[in-house]
């Protein structure tokens, strides 16, 4: 469900039936991702506890090398199982910080949809807090200002009131007072089909 920044002045504005209709944001609860983290970190730690004791009495023991390498195995599957814990812990956080930025451009549940998962790409989290990460994945400078601005002017479409007309696109052909989006068709080929679904949804059109 799409999540929606509103101050108290534009809720006490809205009717009743509308208010009535909105619930408070509650971001979602990892606890039990990270209990399971936690027991999964323990147990490995008893695996390799018995790994090194077996290592030491095997001296040429073919059954207590068969039991060591079945101890081993299971590490190796706790292991795999903590990597998927963490990786869905943080997607979880990298998400609900995409969804907020998605928020404030658009109250349009596609176009909040298809922009948060634009965001998601974009986002990471490390010791200090998030981390803006360039086109090919990796740690920038930038701050999420920065990613925002660069968003307004990449995927204007995406953004509620936005006159501008995306990368790539020539500017309003409508006259002064026309809101209509106009993209060579060139820029719009290179577009995902995310991407070329939002502008088109949004009124878009093509030119040559």
């Amino acid at each position: 469900m799409p999540i929606f920044e509103i101050d108290d002045e534009t809720i006490e504005s809205l009717g009743d039936e509308i208010k009535a209709k909105l619930s408070p944001y509650t971001p979602e609860d990892t606890t039990g991702l990270k209990d399971k983290a936690n027991k999964l970190l323990k147990e490995k730690k008893d695996l390799q506890a018995q790994i090194r004791q077996m290592n030491e009495m095997t001296d040429g023991d073919e059954s207590l090398k068969s039991r060591l390498a079945d101890s081993e195995r299971q590490r190796n599957e706790l292991q795999a199982k903590i990597n998927e814990t963490n990786a869905a812990m943080a997607r979880s956080k990298i998400m609900a910080e995409a969804a907020k930025l998605a928020s404030r451009a658009t109250s349009d549940p596609d176009k909040h949809e298809l922009l948060t998962e634009k965001y998601a790409k974009r986002i990471d989290f490390d010791a200090d807090g998030v981390v803006i990460l360039d086109e090919h994945g990796n740690a920038s400078v930038s701050k999420l200002e920065d990613l925002e601005s660069e968003y307004k002017k990449r995927y204007s479409f995406f953004f509620d009131g936005s006159k501008a007309t995306g990368g790539g696109a020539q500017g309003n052909t409508g006259g002064a007072g026309s809101s209509q989006k106009t993209m060579k068709r060139s820029a719009f080929t290179a577009l995902s089909p995310a991407e070329k679904h939002g502008f088109m949804s949004s009124g878009g059109t093509l030119t040559d």
